[in-house]
């Protein structure tokens, strides 16, 4: 075969780098031959985290941590899509939705009354105020404190908040979305606000009849998000009652360790990792086994990407 002049020099200079990234694979490898890399089943448990909050005991201690809100900086390629985000429509939902228009909205008043009390205004807050510390947009962050410091206020003497629309139909779903965002609050700030106010409410769900507690619906099958909420708290303050809340909160959860008590497609993506979330309070290895199989068992009907 011949090749052209262009072809041979291209061939050369493929070949030149090939042969300076061999000779430095092979540095590298003469360099690490003391280190020794093994494959392991699961992360080790061992230890403690000293740096971010984890679990404490008696939970299972964390082989990873979420690391805050707030404390990485997208750039390049990884800042593209989040300024779209931010510039797009997440960013300005404000402008456009009758839901998260702030006028009347019941989540904007300190009594909790008023139009769009339901999951619109705290789904897309929950995602817009990560968005927002996430890039460190003054903006964002501008128009996500609006919104938290309205629900920081809205808390009534017995630890309820948000709007009362809500708790007059017994339904618990809109305070724990709302739970998230004031997470991501204090994460992000260490707003000082957020811990108290969140051991009040916690205090509140405490006193609820258990007829009245997660009784059905979006709530009963999405309860691993309170529960998550809950271990979160506890991991942060110590308060030990907040382990018997937890399993409150399992049991009058709806039943995903059994099975897959809904084939809605956001109860499962919310729900289905329940067991595996309690695994961490009752050390019993057959949850974390059920949440597996609720995986394999969604992604056998429906298949993966």
């Amino acid at each position: 075969m011949r090749f052209t002049r262009r072809q041979k020099a291209w061939l050369q200079l493929v070949g030149c780098s090939f042969c300076m990234v061999l000779s430095g694979v092979t540095t590298l490898l003469s360099a690490a031959e003391v280190e020794t890399v093994r494959c392991v089943k699961a992360m080790p448990r061992e230890g403690e985290q000293r740096f971010y909050a984890a679990n404490r005991p008696p939970l299972l201690p964390s082989p990873l941590v979420k690391l805050p809100t707030g404390s990485l900086r997208p750039k390049g390629w990884r800042q593209t899509p989040l300024r779209l985000m931010a510039d797009g429509l997440l960013g300005r939902l404000t402008e456009l939705s009758q839901w998260c228009r702030w006028d009347g909205n019941a989540w904007a008043n300190p009594n909790g009354e008023g139009h769009s009390h339901w999951e619109e205004l705290p789904y897309w807050l929950r995602g817009f105020t990560a968005l927002a510390y996430l890039m460190g947009d003054e903006r964002l962050v501008k128009e996500a404190r609006r919104w938290i410091d309205a629900i920081l206020a809205s808390q009534d003497r017995s630890g309820y908040f948000g709007p009362k629309e809500n708790w007059r139909r017994r339904d618990l779903w809109l305070p724990m979305l709302a739970s998230e965002i004031l997470r991501t609050q204090d994460e992000a700030t260490g707003d000082k606000r957020v811990i108290p106010f969140l051991l009040r409410f916690c205090r509140w769900l405490m006193t609820i009849p258990f007829e009245d507690f997660l009784p059905g619906s979006w709530q009963k099958w999405r309860g691993g998000d309170l529960l998550d909420s809950v271990l979160w708290l506890y991991n942060r303050t110590g308060e030990s009652w907040l382990i018997d809340l937890a399993r409150i909160v399992h049991e009058r959860t709806a039943d995903w360790t059994g099975g897959i008590p809904t084939w809605h497609g956001v109860n499962i993506c919310q729900g289905f990792r329940q067991p595996a979330q309690f695994w961490q309070v009752s050390k019993d290895i057959r949850y974390l086994q059920a949440t597996i199989r609720n995986d394999e068992t969604v992604m056998g009907v429906y298949g993966r990407p």
